[in-house]
């Protein structure tokens, strides 16, 4: 059986709660936080960006807050940009092109809930926490959008 992250990738049912998924969230979640408690002028967000967006495009700019799920399924062209508030649920490949531009309050959401009431349910692990199932479907935006 393949892990959680791969089913995820796939767009197949996946327990988001997955302790390698829960702990890649939770970095991201850290990164955004530290990015975010930053001035815009302050260099320390490029690197901070460098990390939680490994596959950010050259002359990018988000301004902040921002908020990502992974981050690292999340792929640009160069020079995009993302005002205030710009939110990724990138559970799936998110690809934007080149010389794109969000306006605030933009959210990218990649996760989907099963339709099906059975699927749908929370359920609860032997260790008593509860967990769901979701899918994923990637999102591409192309250049100069």
């Amino acid at each position: 059986m393949c892990g959680e992250k791969q089913k995820m990738l796939a767009g197949e049912l996946y327990d988001c709660s997955d302790y390698e998924l829960a702990n890649k969230s939770l970095k991201a979640y850290e990164l955004c936080l530290k990015y975010n408690a930053l001035p815009k002028a302050d260099p320390t967000r490029k690197s901070i960006l460098r990390e939680l967006l490994p596959n950010l495009g050259e002359n990018s700019f988000l301004t902040g807050p921002i908020f990502f799920d992974y981050g690292e399924n999340f792929y640009t062209g160069k020079n995009m940009y993302a005002n205030y508030n710009f939110v990724v649920m990138d559970c799936a490949k998110i690809t934007i092109g080149n010389n794109v531009m969000f306006g605030p309050n933009v959210t990218l959401a990649a996760p989907r809930h099963p339709l099906d009431a059975e699927e749908r349910r929370i359920r609860i692990k032997p260790d008593g926490s509860f967990y769901d199932y979701e899918f994923a479907k990637e999102i591409k935006i192309g250049s100069d959008c």
